[in-house]
């Protein structure tokens, strides 16, 4: 009888366990979602950015080797990637910024 009501009692403690683990798995696995979806905002925001970057650079070549027909391609490439490389690293600093932000919030 007593190896009957010892039994019992485990099951009724692992039952319990059982239901406690389960709800941290299910809250881990939300978080989870949470962060993916995040984290492919976050890249969606990026190539936004770099496609925005690159018309940038684009407009910025065209309009120096219009203003100035005497400077080379070359040389308008090299000032439209130098504002483009500014303006990424800018962009990259803010995003870092955000994403300290995001952490610390957690």
């Amino acid at each position: 009888m007593r190896k009957i009501k010892v039994l019992i009692g485990l099951f009724i403690v692992m039952l319990i366990l059982s239901m406690d683990l389960g709800s941290i798995f299910s809250d881990t696995k939300t978080e989870q979602t949470k962060v993916e979806s995040t984290q492919t905002e976050s890249f969606f925001q990026f190539a936004n950015l770099q496609h925005n970057l690159t018309c940038i650079t684009s407009a910025v070549r065209n309009v120096i080797s219009q203003k100035t027909q005497s400077i080379t391609t070359k040389t308008a490439d090299k000032y439209a990637n130098a504002i483009a490389n500014t303006t990424t690293k800018t962009v990259e600093n803010v995003i870092t910024k955000e994403q300290g932000k995001e952490t610390a919030k957690k």
